[in-house]
């Protein structure tokens, strides 16, 4: 189906070898449908690490978060991870088409999932919302720490 492309139109992929999965094999129909989208997002996800930090594009607001596009793979930033502070507009904070850094917390590519944070790249309480430029220069670093405190816990 066109809707599990990963391409906006068909005839930008004509000619192009993609990677499918096979969504219903029906041998006495003689029918296959593929599903490319999520074999692309499975792909992409295999280079994604939790604790990794990412720069995404904000593509989407809800009440409860935002979607933010990274390298093809929207990810949930969970309104719960954007600020140690409490928030109650994400819209408020985030805007559509604002790039931001973001840390993988979660992924899962048997769903194509993938939980985003950026309260734990704060150096300091409420820095996402009071000054976020910090939080930018610092979110490498703020993901290392995070990386290996998770590694200390699974010790």
């Amino acid at each position: 189906p066109s809707s599990d492309l990963s391409a906006p139109t068909t005839a930008d992929i004509v000619g192009q070898t993609l990677p499918c999965e096979f969504l219903v094999v029906d041998e006495e129909k003689n029918r296959r449908i593929l599903r490319h989208r999520r074999a692309v997002v499975e792909k992409r996800m295999a280079f994604l690490e939790v604790g990794q930090v990412a720069v995404g594009v904000v593509k989407n607001i809800k009440p409860y978060g935002a979607f933010v596009d990274i390298g093809g793979i929207n990810g949930l930033l969970h309104i719960s991870q954007i600020s140690q502070d409490h928030m109650d507009n994400v819209g408020a904070r985030l805007e559509v088409e604002e790039k931001i850094k973001v840390m993988v917390i979660h992924h899962d590519s048997e769903r194509g999932r993938i939980s985003l944070s950026t309260k734990h790249l704060e150096t300091e309480d409420s820095n996402m919302i009071k000054n976020r430029q910090i939080v930018w220069d610092r979110a490498e670093e703020m993901g290392e720490k995070y990386s290996l405190a998770q590694e200390a816990k699974l010790e």
